[in-house]
């Protein structure tokens, strides 16, 4: 009997050249996809940086309704219960080092933050911000939050005989506010070491100045404070909370505009 003949096609394998093309194509689209899933990654962060920014000036101003028009103040970063900063209307207790001890949940916006503990700390905190290298430890500890309140909006010692203090060192309260969507509360400052934001000249030599961050800036050839002030200072790459709720990006020279940080100004 005569066996059935086996007509198996034999199997074919991918030549090298082939297998080199699909190799190239994959590596192109992954050249091409790397820059736009790590712009939109970036993008993704400012506006998570812009939600927290926006929450604390929410908080804040309900702290300050709730306290019959006083503003919270800045927290310095003196070790001691000294009046430089270990009043209970401190913006944030953030340090670190006491006597005596501060507890962050304990701050005065917290309650209408809504939110304590890990949360709170992320929230207090952009994203990009690499803030386990501060270069600048001061006695208290080191500051591990991105965000700073206007020193003008919660100063200690204020020099306007219309604007003084209450007993708690409270500083302002919001009807002295003027123009309040040009008017900055919470600046994301570039290497903040305190709660405290403050305006100051800049000088083709300045190198102390409380500059804003340049991290959400398009451009980022500018990206150390080894570059001349005056370009660092250009560079609009900050977010800052104004005092009607908003929030905007912003560059050091544009926050050094008194219109922006001393609330009096119409």
């Amino acid at each position: 009997m005569t066996q059935p003949s086996c007509r198996c096609r034999p199997l074919r394998a991918f030549t090298l050249v082939e297998l080199l093309v699909v190799i190239g194509i994959i590596a192109l689209l992954i050249g091409i996809l790397l820059p736009t899933l790590s712009r939109a990654r970036k993008q993704a962060y400012a506006v998570q940086c812009e939600s927290n920014i926006r929450q604390i000036v929410a908080a804040t101003l309900m702290y300050s309704q709730a306290n019959r028009g006083w503003m919270p103040s800045v927290s310095g970063g003196t070790q001691g219960a000294t009046p430089a900063g270990r009043g209970e209307s401190d913006i944030l207790h953030w340090q670190q080092q006491g006597p005596p001890p501060r507890n962050l949940d304990d701050s005065a916006i917290v309650k209408y933050l809504n939110v304590k503990g890990e949360k709170l700390k992320t929230l207090l905190r952009c994203p990009l911000d690499n803030y386990e290298v501060r270069k600048m430890p001061i006695e208290a500890g080191p500051y591990n939050y991105s965000y700073s309140l206007c020193d003008r909006i919660g100063r200690k010692a204020w020099n306007s005989p219309d604007v003084q203090p209450n007993a708690a060192g409270q500083q302002i309260k919001t009807r002295v506010i003027k123009n309040a969507s040009d008017k900055i509360m919470i600046a994301e400052e570039d290497d903040p070491n305190d709660t405290h934001w403050g305006a100051k000249l800049i000088t083709a030599s300045t190198t102390t100045a409380d500059y804003l961050t340049t991290r959400h800036a398009r451009n980022q050839t500018v990206g150390t404070v080894n570059a001349p002030a005056q370009i660092w200072a250009r560079t609009k790459g900050g977010h800052v909370g104004l005092c009607d709720g908003h929030v905007e990006l912003f560059s050091t020279l544009e926050a050094f505009d008194p219109h922006h940080w001393d609330p009096t100004i119409p």
